[in-house]
């Protein structure tokens, strides 16, 4: 799957259900950096901005970086979600950067692939 307009506004489901993450692949195409968060739901209960992200990864500003999820116990590998609803935010200091509180759209756009399965 892929989303060339990843921004604040939350994606919810966009596996249409369960799944397994095995690689996201981001391109920020700004300076500014940016933060990826991936949410283990359907998006009904996410707020971003209150709603901690179940993973939180990193998009370097004018570059290109590759996440891979493995778990060699489980059938299938990658990382197990019930649903995964996405938003990306841009990092402006503590009081709105990584984590939970963060609600300010990039700079600029950031690309997303990603490489799921259903479970």
């Amino acid at each position: 799957m892929s989303s060339t307009s990843v921004n604040a506004t939350l994606e919810p489901d966009i596996t249409g259900g369960a799944c397994r993450l095995h690689a996201v692949r981001l391109a920020n195409a700004h300076a500014d950096d940016a933060f990826f968060k991936i949410y283990n739901s359907d998006g009904s209960s996410v707020t971003v901005g209150t709603t901690a992200p179940d993973v939180l990864l990193y998009a370097p500003g004018s570059d290109t970086v590759t996440y891979t999820f493995t778990d060699k116990t489980t059938a299938g590998g990658g990382l197990a979600l019930t649903g995964m609803s996405i938003a990306c935010i841009k990092n402006v200091g503590v009081a709105d950067g990584p984590g939970t509180e963060g609600t300010t759209n990039p700079t600029g756009s950031v690309t997303l692939h990603a490489v799921a399965t259903s479970a």
